[in-house]
């Protein structure tokens, strides 16, 4: 058996590495398009400033630093101190702030969206603030909450009294018995209020027409639309269940795009070389195309030749039938037989049979093992992390009561100061209240006098449980119990408190106080009149386009209803896009890193496209013309990808068993007519004889 070392591993490196190459520059331009999206950098010098509030829920790091509705800066980062929340943020330079600056979190679209805004505050004398400086808690304004908003309905309705209502309807109504004047200003003024909007009788047809048909259209999307929100949603989740491993890949990608920009700038020298090379390698090709053609003939015969070298079994034979010695000797190759011819018994040579094929040896690849380690490797480590997840390492687990679920779910935020801190794992039933089992972050100081309230996100509905901590050591049983916590008001309850009140309203004192108006202004000026005019003309107007009308508020009502359906799906996908977007937002230096080097490597890559121009030119028109001279030959590369295969796959059976070929020499390594003809004689020379089985 002999062994010679063969580069056959390149070749099988090639596939692997090309995948990988493919790989690394989707990545890069995905990588890219993200931080273009999410990247917005403040252009010039800035000033860093900080500022403290109670509660900063819906800022994200990144967010917008505007002064009088205007981008000047950009959130940098949000830690939680305490029960507040500090924000540390950046300015233009050309924008300082003073002493009397006021800070606000204010909302910046309907969805939720927030940024943080400055105004220049309390007006006197001012100073300018240092660098670095922190506005503190008395001159913010913590973020808007929808849950204050809603919880001021409840002492509306509350004190809501029928009977003060029909006290207020007979003041009214007296205030106004004897003051004619009063009466007629409020007439004149309604008449020209009703003129001006039958003078625009063309504008508001456009008006109703344009938003019947954009209502017309949402409401035409319904099912569209819904199944959008929820394949967003879908796919937003499914980033946010990744989102561990994205944000552990950016220093990956980080490294891997440092890797390219230095190797960049080290092939630069040589690939601006290959390029001015005379003749270059193209050009050589096109050179010598008599001998390329020459040799892709001879190619398939070789290859042929292979497979009868390869065909008996995982190795190649090598069998020393007779001396081809013509390249060193020209003419032995007429002599030699007829030597061996002579000194064989007969006259003619004779060869030793065929001593079989060596049956292949089972063997596992060490590569196989290899690969087996990293993929128990990796799922070692995807279930560690689902371990530690699930133990809650570093979290406290606490229960709170609440009078009713106020819609909290699973899953949502636990937050201090608007800064979140812990989610909601289960929430359930436990007689006439709700119990929330919540897990917060172990420096979180729980106290025995923690609040916690159930809060509305957005006005899609999408809630949040805020904490307030307070006191020393820890809540009974870790349980927050019902006096304190707190739920938002009801609006569906307090509209119905306001129907039962006004159902109380005495409707006859209203006509009665309504007659008496109308008596109060018999007698009064020609303004009535044409004030009623007007009044008929613009109800006319509306009349003329009930049906439109009619139309939008049907399409509303469906829009709205399946925004009302969706309001779960939609507060979701907020909150975890939010999040997701806040995880790559904080890690905007990785992101700088990356575009730092991806620059790099542009920037070599144009050096080489700008300045070498002429050169690349010249080599894609060598290129096109050797591609040509490729396609000329189509039939003998098909005949050539015929009969590769089946060569390749014996040498790769020949060499399965190291960086060595298999051989197989049945004769061994002598010259098997030789040995035939020497072992034919042996008897006459009186020799014991080699081989007793030539044929």
């Amino acid at each position: 058996m002999f062994r010679s070392a063969l580069a056959a591993d390149s070749i099988r490196r090639r596939g692997p590495l090309l995948g990988l190459s493919l790989f690394l520059v989707v990545a890069t331009v995905l990588t890219w398009l993200v931080y273009v999206t999410l990247r917005r950098d403040v252009s010039g010098p800035a000033t860093p400033y900080s500022a403290v509030f109670t509660d900063v829920f819906g800022l994200r790091e990144g967010d917008d630093v505007r002064v009088a509705g205007v981008r000047v800066g950009r959130v940098q980062a949000i830690e939680l101190q305490g029960t507040l929340a500090k924000v540390s943020f950046i300015v233009q330079d050309g924008h300082r702030l003073t002493s009397g600056t006021v800070a606000s979190v204010n909302y910046q679209n309907i969805v939720g969206q927030r940024y943080l805004a400055l105004d220049r505050g309390r007006e006197g004398p001012v100073g300018e603030l240092p660098v670095g400086a922190v506005i503190g808690v008395d001159r913010t304004e913590p973020s808007f909450d929808i849950g204050t908003l809603l919880n001021g309905y409840e002492p509306l309705f509350a004190v809501l009294d029928s009977e003060q209502v029909n006290n207020l309807t007979n003041a009214v109504v007296g205030s106004l018995q004897g003051d004619t004047a009063a009466i007629t200003q409020l007439v004149d003024q309604t008449s020209v209020l009703t003129e001006t909007f039958v003078g625009q009788d063309r504008t508001l047809d456009r008006v109703i027409t344009g938003m019947d048909g954009v209502v017309d259209n949402l409401s035409g999307q319904n099912d569209n639309f819904e199944r959008t929100i929820t394949a967003a949603r879908n796919a937003v989740a499914a980033f946010d269940n990744r989102r561990e491993p994205l944000v552990s890949s950016l220093g990956t990608m980080t490294a891997v795009a440092g890797n390219l920009s230095r190797i960049a700038q080290d092939v630069q020298p040589t690939i601006r070389d290959m390029l001015n090379r005379e003749p270059g390698y193209t050009r050589h090709m096109l050179d010598i195309e008599p001998q390329i053609a020459y040799t892709g003939l001879n190619t398939p015969l070789l290859l042929k030749g292979l497979s009868r070298v390869f065909g008996e079994g995982a190795y190649m034979n090598a069998y020393a039938c007779d001396v081809n010695a013509y390249g060193f000797f020209p003419g032995l190759n007429d002599i030699v037989p007829i030597v061996v011819d002579a000194a064989t018994p007969g006259g003619t040579a004779k060869h030793t049979p065929s001593a079989g094929a060596w049956p292949m040896a089972d063997q596992v690849s060490r590569k196989a093992w290899v690969g087996l380690l990293a993929v128990l490797t990796v799922g070692g480590l995807i279930a560690a992390m689902l371990l530690v997840k699930e133990a809650g390492i570093g979290y406290h687990r606490y229960t709170a009561e609440f009078a009713q679920a106020a819609a909290l779910r699973a899953d949502d935020i636990v937050a201090v100061a608007g800064i979140p801190v812990g989610t909601v794992t289960a929430v359930r039933l436990a007689g006439d209240h709700v119990e929330a089992d919540i897990r917060v972050r172990d420096d979180v100081p729980v106290g025995r006098d923690t609040r916690a309230a159930i809060k509305v996100t957005t006005l899609f509905g999408s809630r949040y449980l805020d904490l307030r901590p307070g006191g020393d050591g820890g809540p009974d049983d870790r349980t927050i119990d019902l006096a304190h916590t707190e739920v938002p008001y009801d609006l569906q309850a307090a509209l119905a408190d306001s129907t039962r009140t006004f159902e109380q309203v005495d409707a006859d004192r209203i006509a009665a106080s309504l007659d008496v108006l109308s008596r109060q202004l018999d007698g009064l000026p020609a303004v009535v009149p044409q004030a009623m005019d007007n009044v008929r003309a613009l109800s006319s107007v509306i009349a003329q386009r009930r049906d439109q009308l009619g139309s939008l508020l049907l399409n509303t009502e469906r829009v709205t209803s399946m925004l009302r359906r969706q309001q779960s799906e939609i507060g979701n996908f907020i909150r975890q896009g939010q999040e997701l977007v806040g995880e790559f937002v904080a890690r905007s230096a990785a992101f700088h890193a990356l575009m730092q080097s991806l620059r790099s490597v542009v920037g070599s890559l144009h050096t080489i496209a700008v300045h070498d121009r002429a050169a690349l030119d010249g080599v894609l028109a060598t290129m096109e013309q050797l591609s040509g001279k490729f396609a000329e030959q189509d039939a003998l590369f098909r005949n050539l990808l015929q009969i590769a295969p089946v060569p390749i796959r014996q040498i790769a059976n020949a060499t399965g068993f190291g960086n060595a070929i298999e051989t197989n020499a049945p004769a061994g390594a002598l010259i098997d007519s030789w040995m035939c003809a020497i072992s034919g004689r042996a008897e006459q020379f009186g020799m014991i004889p080699y081989l007793k089985d030539c044929k």
